[in-house]
């Protein structure tokens, strides 16, 4: 089983439009990549935060549940580096941070890349439906299709 080479920490500072309230930035570190910050959609009052627990302070407003939900989403980002670890998977801290911000689906979803011939075939389709005036007829570019499907 590999090691874990990554860390998470969290990171408290005042929110600049309402400096009563901390800003939550989870910053992720895997050598030799640089520290990538992730700011956190939880918040909470700023003197309840403390910086070297990296959690609420205990018997303050709302504090059981802002860390369970600091915990849980610490847990997320760190299991999916742990299954990346074990899998053998190339990562970086940027890719980890990004990994929960795209739908599900989309992540999912196979990306398919047609080739170079089957867009040139398609194009030569096409070309055979077009049809364009010329000397005052109406005439069909079947001719520079045709001429075209040989490079095929």
């Amino acid at each position: 089983m590999a090691s874990t080479t990554f860390t998470i920490r969290l990171k408290g500072q005042p929110d600049k439009n309402r400096p009563d309230f901390v800003k939550i930035t989870m910053i992720i570190y895997k050598d030799p990549y640089p520290r990538v910050p992730k700011v956190l959609p939880i918040t909470g009052l700023y003197k309840n935060w403390d910086q070297k627990t990296q959690r609420f302070r205990p018997r303050t407003d709302n504090a059981t549940a802002l860390n369970a939900m600091l915990a849980q989403k610490v847990e997320e980002f760190d299991i999916i580096g742990r299954t990346w670890d074990r899998q053998g998977v190339k990562w970086t801290p940027k890719q980890l941070s990004h990994y929960y911000d795209k739908p599900r689906e989309i992540l999912l979803r196979e990306t398919v890349i047609p080739s170079v011939k089957k867009e040139y075939e398609e194009w030569i389709e096409e070309l055979r439906k077009t049809e364009k005036m010329k000397n005052g007829h109406l005439v069909t570019c079947e001719p520079y299709a045709h001429s075209n499907e040989s490079i095929l």
